[in-house]
């Protein structure tokens, strides 16, 4: 004959352990990211020109993913001033991208290899924060240099962009500019009417993104 306690015990043991898994469970499944992108205040935009006028293309969309060390109570100025950000993937999709002007995005997305390549891609693999940080009003701002690869019509190139920080409250505002030449990422300059209007090769990324706490 069994002894009742002994199931008994083994019978709590094994609720117990169901009970530490589910609270597991809910709270990897309730944890928030602690930084994440303010899609709603965030801008990117790609500057160019060519020789019949400068032209613009805004990104109406796009995604930043964070990865970050899980340390408690940390601040958002405590999660980028001490490194605590380890990762960035920020990707924009190549048919989010418009200038206003249809024959321009058509041009624009097929010179970018939409179709093979839908996806502008940014991944950090480190940063570092320079200089003393700057407290006025308030505000504390940061200057950043972030290393990363970026992907663009399917050519991938190391780079190295520069932002200045701005850290109020809950909210950070980096902003920063990168140029680079079409041509180092395989893509052919468009041109109009015939070749009378040409796109020139370099062009300027620029970025105005705005960083919240994910809890």
């Amino acid at each position: 004959m069994k002894d009742p306690l002994q199931a008994r015990g083994r019978l709590s043991a094994w609720v117990l352990s169901v009970l530490l898994a589910l609270g597991a469970v809910t709270k990897t499944a309730l944890a928030a990211p602690p930084l994440a992108l303010d899609s709603s205040r965030s801008k990117l935009w790609i500057e160019g020109d060519s020789t019949l006028h400068r032209f613009s293309a805004k990104a109406h969309h796009f995604e930043a993913a964070f990865a970050s060390k899980d340390v408690a109570d940390a601040t958002l100025a405590d999660l980028i001033l001490k490194g605590y950000v380890s990762g960035l993937d920020l990707t924009v999709p190549v048919a989010a991208l418009s200038s206003g002007e249809s024959g321009l995005d058509k041009n624009m997305r097929t010179a970018l290899k939409g179709k093979e390549a839908p996806m502008i891609i940014f991944k950090m693999r480190s940063y570092q924060v320079s200089g003393d940080p700057k407290a006025s009003g308030g505000q504390t701002s940061y200057a950043i240099h972030a290393h990363g690869m970026l992907s663009i019509a399917g050519r991938e190139h190391g780079v190295d962009l520069e932002a200045v920080c701005v850290v109020n409250g809950g909210l950070a505002r980096l902003t920063g500019n990168y140029p680079l030449l079409m041509s180092d990422y395989g893509i052919k300059p468009p041109t109009f009417m015939l070749g009378a209007l040409k796109v020139k090769d370099r062009v300027v990324v620029r970025y105005d993104l705005v960083l919240k706490s994910g809890g």
